[in-house]
């Protein structure tokens, strides 16, 4: 009896997993199915002696870009909820909206048009300066032909030339000289009549005597420019400078 209830009072040392119907039911654990979610697995397993095979075109090389699509670089200032409101409109305005094809045009024109009045403007005040270039002087009075804009006449003294000139006394008057002249013109436009500059000189070479006559003095009247390669008259009348002037000369200014 006594030996009874010694092994009645020794520690019990077995357990028991078993539910009581006092202990709640415990879940089951159930594998994870990977295409519950859409993944597609892909075995990139790289086995010794065979070749690694290729991804197809199209088709991403990890399971995760399928879950989680790549987010695009660019940003749509539009769309984004993150953007305040009033901020949106200034960027739809700004943005999205088309520019004219008229206005640009007409912008472009209006620029030109302000780009070819300021060349107009440096051209007319530097008109005479233009003139001495040859290759612009017919651009410079056809521009300024509609715009009746007053030109000096083309010159180029060098190209004249004084030729059968003669100095002998005046058959009608004493005291007097008869001066006779060809004016040539040697350049391939016409000029107009310069003014003459003669000079009665000693046998030494010194001025004695000098006068400056404008072209109404020296022609009968009124007469259009010298045509190039042609010749006008000279033909001056004038009081006898004295005994002493043996020589005389022309110049044109």
């Amino acid at each position: 009896m006594g030996a009874a209830l010694a092994a009645n009072k020794a520690p019990r040392t077995m357990t028991d997993d078993t539910n009581t119907p006092e202990d709640p039911p415990r879940p089951r654990r159930r594998a994870l199915n990977p295409n519950a979610f859409g993944v597609q697995r892909y075995d990139d397993t790289h086995r010794p002696g065979q070749p690694r095979p290729a991804v197809p075109l199209g088709q991403t090389s990890s399971p995760f870009e399928d879950v989680f699509p790549p987010v695009s670089n660019e940003l749509d200032s539009t769309t984004d909820p993150g953007i305040p409101h009033a901020l949106r409109e200034d960027l739809e305005r700004s943005g999205t909206r088309p520019r004219s094809t008229a206005r640009t045009l007409a912008w472009g024109s209006a620029c030109l048009m302000l780009i070819l009045l300021l060349g107009a403007q440096v051209a007319y005040q530097e008109r005479y300066q233009l003139l001495t270039m040859e290759p612009l002087e017919p651009w410079v009075r056809a521009a300024c032909t509609p715009l009746d804009c007053q030109l000096p006449d083309r010159r180029d003294l060098a190209a004249l030339r004084i030729a059968q000139r003669q100095v002998a006394s005046h058959p009608d008057q004493p005291d007097a000289l008869m001066v006779t002249a060809l004016i040539e013109n040697r350049a391939g436009f016409a000029q107009p009549h310069p003014v003459v500059e003669l000079t009665f000189m000693d046998v030494m070479g010194r001025p004695l005597a000098a006068r400056r006559f404008q072209p109404l003095d020296y022609l009968p009247g009124p007469t259009p420019p010298i045509p190039a390669g042609q010749s006008a008259e000279l033909r001056l009348e004038l009081k006898d400078p004295g005994g002493d002037a043996v020589a005389f000369e022309f110049r044109f200014l």
